[in-house]
Protein backbone atom coordinates (compact mmCIF):
# COMPACT_ATOMS: atom_id res chain seq x y z
CA UNK A 1 0.00 0.00 0.00
CA UNK A 2 2.30 3.47 -0.96
CA UNK A 3 0.51 5.98 1.99
CA UNK A 4 3.61 8.07 2.07
CA UNK A 5 5.92 8.08 5.18
CA UNK A 6 4.80 8.35 8.82
CA UNK A 7 6.70 11.22 10.57
CA UNK A 8 6.96 10.92 14.19
CA UNK A 9 7.22 14.90 15.65
CA UNK A 10 8.12 16.18 18.84
CA UNK A 11 5.48 19.52 19.50
CA UNK A 12 5.76 20.56 22.87
CA UNK A 13 7.56 17.85 24.51
CA UNK A 14 4.50 15.23 22.95
CA UNK A 15 4.95 12.75 20.61
CA UNK A 16 2.64 12.77 17.57
CA UNK A 17 2.57 11.41 14.08
CA UNK A 18 2.09 12.97 10.87
CA UNK A 19 1.67 11.17 7.12
CA UNK A 20 3.53 12.61 4.71
CA UNK A 21 1.87 11.76 1.64
CA UNK A 22 4.36 11.74 -1.23
CA UNK A 23 2.58 9.55 -3.98
CA UNK A 24 1.23 12.16 -6.78
CA UNK A 25 -0.95 10.67 -9.20
CA UNK A 26 -2.16 13.13 -12.44
CA UNK A 27 -6.07 12.55 -12.50
CA UNK A 28 -7.37 15.77 -11.91
CA UNK A 29 -9.74 16.69 -15.05
CA UNK A 30 -8.70 20.57 -15.26
CA UNK A 31 -11.58 21.48 -17.77
CA UNK A 32 -14.26 19.84 -15.73
CA UNK A 33 -12.60 21.25 -11.66
CA UNK A 34 -13.83 24.09 -10.30
CA UNK A 35 -10.84 26.73 -10.20
CA UNK A 36 -10.55 30.15 -8.79
CA UNK A 37 -7.46 32.14 -10.11
CA UNK A 38 -5.82 29.18 -11.05
CA UNK A 39 -6.78 27.68 -7.10
CA UNK A 40 -8.73 24.29 -7.43
CA UNK A 41 -12.10 24.87 -5.34
CA UNK A 42 -13.69 22.00 -6.35
CA UNK A 43 -11.05 18.88 -8.40
CA UNK A 44 -12.79 16.97 -10.68
CA UNK A 45 -10.89 13.61 -10.71
CA UNK A 46 -10.35 11.31 -13.48
CA UNK A 47 -11.33 8.24 -11.94
CA UNK A 48 -9.75 5.96 -14.75
CA UNK A 49 -6.39 7.48 -13.72
CA UNK A 50 -6.69 6.91 -10.38
CA UNK A 51 -4.48 3.69 -9.27
CA UNK A 52 -6.90 0.39 -8.51
CA UNK A 53 -4.61 -0.49 -5.32
CA UNK A 54 -4.81 1.10 -1.90
CA UNK A 55 -3.44 4.44 -2.55
CA UNK A 56 -3.30 7.75 -0.90
CA UNK A 57 -2.45 10.33 -3.04
CA UNK A 58 -1.66 13.60 -3.75
CA UNK A 59 -2.24 16.61 -6.72
CA UNK A 60 0.42 19.40 -6.01
CA UNK A 61 -1.58 22.17 -7.13
CA UNK A 62 -4.55 21.30 -4.74
CA UNK A 63 -3.14 22.47 -1.63
CA UNK A 64 -3.92 20.95 1.35
CA UNK A 65 -6.34 17.89 0.22
CA UNK A 66 -4.78 14.32 0.25
CA UNK A 67 -6.94 11.82 -1.60
CA UNK A 68 -7.94 8.19 -0.86
CA UNK A 69 -9.15 5.90 -3.30
CA UNK A 70 -12.08 3.31 -2.08
CA UNK A 71 -9.63 0.23 -1.82
CA UNK A 72 -7.18 2.64 0.97
CA UNK A 73 -10.29 4.16 2.91
CA UNK A 74 -11.25 0.89 3.50
CA UNK A 75 -8.20 -0.34 4.93
CA UNK A 76 -7.99 2.88 6.86
CA UNK A 77 -11.29 2.57 8.51
CA UNK A 78 -10.65 -1.34 9.79
CA UNK A 79 -7.09 -0.31 11.28
CA UNK A 80 -8.96 3.35 12.79
CA UNK A 81 -11.08 1.60 14.50
CA UNK A 82 -9.22 -1.54 15.48
CA UNK A 83 -7.13 1.04 17.26
CA UNK A 84 -9.57 3.55 18.91
CA UNK A 85 -8.20 6.37 16.56
CA UNK A 86 -10.09 9.38 15.98
CA UNK A 87 -10.02 12.27 14.16
CA UNK A 88 -10.06 11.05 10.38
CA UNK A 89 -12.89 11.74 7.89
CA UNK A 90 -13.76 11.98 4.55
CA UNK A 91 -15.90 12.75 1.95
CA UNK A 92 -16.43 11.59 -1.93
CA UNK A 93 -14.72 13.00 -4.87
CA UNK A 94 -15.99 13.76 -7.93
CA UNK A 95 -15.08 11.89 -10.92
CA UNK A 96 -15.79 12.72 -14.88
CA UNK A 97 -15.51 8.88 -15.38
CA UNK A 98 -19.10 7.44 -15.17
CA UNK A 99 -19.35 5.07 -12.71
CA UNK A 100 -17.17 6.55 -10.13
CA UNK A 101 -17.36 8.90 -7.47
Amino acid sequence: MRFGELLEINVDGNTEYYCNVTNVVPCMDAERSDMDAGHVEVPVLQARLVPVEPSIFIKPMICARIFVNGAAKSILEERTAANNICGMGSKPWSSSDQGIA
